[in-house]
């Protein structure tokens, strides 16, 4: 007999493919057309001339001056000098006017590269924003990635409560002694007299997923998962598409490069990154929660114990609450802030796992035996600490059973 069925939690491997199908789904239905549009050419001349680092949008005329991101290379440096610029804080100055006809050409051109990159990204956002809801093959995946998660968890579940009884310690009754069968140990024996083939045999072969019925149960909770996740990416979309619009048109008219507007997407995309494994995670809690809530109580359990999070950052509320029993009925507030009562899990960001247990009673006595064995031992050392024959060698030695 066990305590307490054994804790199960859902796979890191279904998780992960769940986020990488996530940032896929957003990265191309939105994100990956943008960048094809807003990156500048990579090959540049080898002449090195000034002419075709402008072109090429190595280095950019702005304020007045020619700027680089990057140091400017001899050759450039030679040319612009030449043209009468003068260098000052990490730029060559000079007025506009005094440009020959091929630099302003040069410059013509970027500018007109940009408007278009301009225009087209535009247009490229006012057509994402009119298909924010089209189906993708990246759908498809992250809900058979759903399904199979959920199979490998009711499957864990099933097994972890299968045939597995939780004791019942009565402080009332004497606890009577167990006889230990000598046929365990003779099976262990003739295990390690098997050799590696004969053991492989034994050995139970791998869980294939695509055999497994996921119940009805399981399956409804995958498919709001899925739902839901789905809803957040387009309710998303949506607005970060309107935000995307507002803040473009906002850096033109500001003057901003195309380069500024590029590293701007950049960092969107990072936030999108995050979004995305922050959703995938945090929506597999709230449904593992649900799923393994039902089916431990299918199994008889009326309360749960509250197990420790996994996660770095821990509530508070929640420290207190670990190995503690709660009724499913009646389950704790877990967000103090509104009140919010529910499973370990059905929270932002909360990592906290919970166990069935089918009967509360028995940690209640384990409990008090603990606390027994406690004071017991802290009496016995007390007596010792404060015994007047403490320092007398001979009661010293026979307390052992080594003295006379």
């Amino acid at each position: 007999m066990v305590d307490s069925f054994k804790p199960v939690q859902i796979s890191e491997y279904f998780l992960r493919q769940i986020a990488a199908g996530l940032k896929k789904e957003i990265y191309d239905s939105l994100f990956k057309q943008i960048f094809e549009i807003l990156n500048t050419n990579s090959i540049y001349n080898d002449k090195k001339t000034l002419t075709n680092a402008i072109q090429s949008g190595r280095i950019f005329y702005e304020n007045g001056a020619f700027r680089s991101s990057k140091p400017f290379s001899n050759a450039v440096a030679d040319e612009l000098e030449k043209l009468g610029a003068k260098y000052r804080n990490g730029a060559y100055y000079i007025d506009r006017a005094f440009l020959p006809v091929e630099i302003e050409n040069a410059l013509a051109i970027v500018a007109a590269r940009e408007t278009a990159k301009i225009a087209a990204l535009n247009g490229l956002l006012a057509r994402l924003a009119a298909t924010v809801g089209e189906e993708t093959a990246v759908k498809l995946f992250i809900a058979k990635a759903v399904e199979r998660m959920f199979k490998k968890l009711q499957v864990d579940l099933e097994k972890s409560t299968k045939e597995r009884k939780v004791p019942v310690i009565d402080i009332s009754v004497d606890i009577p002694e167990i006889d230990i069968a000598d046929t365990d140990f003779q099976k262990i024996d003739e295990y390690h007299q098997l050799t590696k083939e004969e053991r492989k045999n034994l050995e139970v072969p791998k869980l294939n997923l695509d055999e497994v019925v996921i119940d009805k149960r399981a399956k409804k909770i995958a498919q709001d998962y899925t739902y839901n996740m789905d809803y957040w990416v387009k309710n998303w979309k949506a607005k970060e598409i309107a935000t995307m619009r507002r803040d473009v048109f906002d850096m033109v008219q500001s003057g901003a490069r195309t380069d500024t507007i590029k590293k701007y997407f950049q960092t969107r995309w990072g936030i999108a990154e995050r979004k995305a494994e922050f959703l995938a995670r945090n929506e597999s809690g709230i449904a593992s929660s649900v799923l393994k809530a039902t089916h431990y109580q299918d199994m008889g359990c009326t309360h749960f114990k509250w197990l420790r999070s996994t996660s770095k950052e821990k509530r508070k509320l929640h420290e207190e609450y670990y190995n503690k029993i709660f009724p499913f009925n009646d389950p704790p507030i877990i967000d103090e802030r509104t009140g919010q009562r529910g499973l370990p899990g059905q929270i932002y960001n909360c990592r906290c796992d919970l166990v069935g247990i089918k009967n509360p009673q028995y940690y209640i006595n384990k409990k008090r035996i603990e606390n027994a064995k406690r004071n017991i031992f802290t009496k016995i050392k007390y007596a010792i600490q404060n015994s007047t024959q403490r320092n007398n060698y001979p009661w010293r030695y026979r307390r052992f059973g080594q003295g006379a």
